[in-house]
């Protein structure tokens, strides 16, 4: 009975999730609704939302989480950030890449993701604690790994992982926000594949004296 209930739990929990992603992505955070959630949840009352999230912010937040393969990808062990660069750098960014483009729902939300941050500071405070901001300390650490190995060059880590990940930033910007034909006509596969080649050619390390 006990795993029927944690089942029939869970499976509710990810029907309000659905639910509330298509409201946020339609009306934003700030004038999305729980009637509106609910709704869209197929659930009776607005107020089983607080049976699963404690507030419209912790809903806001775990729906973020869940359009954040990256996150999912290293607390699954599915890449391991101890790995060479060359391994752990490609799967990071087509993690990133699948995240902000893999349908028309994801390119919704994350067009309004920064829209919110933008104009609402709530909603960018929690953005950027469950998104770049969690993104920049783990990438931050790994980068760090990776210079005191000699497999990067020494520079300082953070503008390292800023200038891995502002390659892919702007590709989504120029393709989805500004609609450029450039950046409608390169492929997600072909911007992973030149951004991480660009940073890796750029962050060799020195070659030692003498050689």
């Amino acid at each position: 009975m006990e795993r029927r209930d944690s089942a029939e739990f869970e499976e509710k929990r990810r029907r309000i999730l659905a639910g509330a992603l298509r409201v946020f992505a339609e009306k934003g955070y700030q004038r999305a609704t729980n009637r509106e959630i609910a709704r869209a949840a197929g659930i009776g009352s607005p107020g089983l939302i607080y049976h699963y999230f404690e507030s419209k912010g912790d809903l806001f937040r775990q729906v973020f989480l869940d359009r954040l393969p990256f996150l999912k990808i290293v607390g699954e062990g599915r890449v391991g950030l101890d790995g060479p660069p060359e391994e752990v750098l490609p799967a990071v960014a087509r993690a990133v890449a699948a995240g902000m483009l893999e349908d028309e729902e994801a390119r919704t939300f994350w067009k309004l993701v920064l829209a919110e941050a933008m104009r609402n500071p709530e909603a960018a405070a929690i953005v950027n604690e469950v998104g770049p901001g969690r993104m920049m300390d783990v990438m931050t650490g790994y980068m760090a790994r990776q210079m005191e190995r000699g497999a990067l060059r020494r520079m300082d880590p953070a503008a390292a992982v800023r200038c891995f990940a502002g390659g892919l930033v702007l590709y989504f910007v120029q393709r989805e926000v500004l609609g450029q034909e450039a950046a409608l006509r390169a492929t997600p596969e072909e911007m992973v594949a030149a951004v991480v080649s660009v940073f890796l050619d750029g962050m060799r390390p020195p070659a030692p004296e003498g050689e």
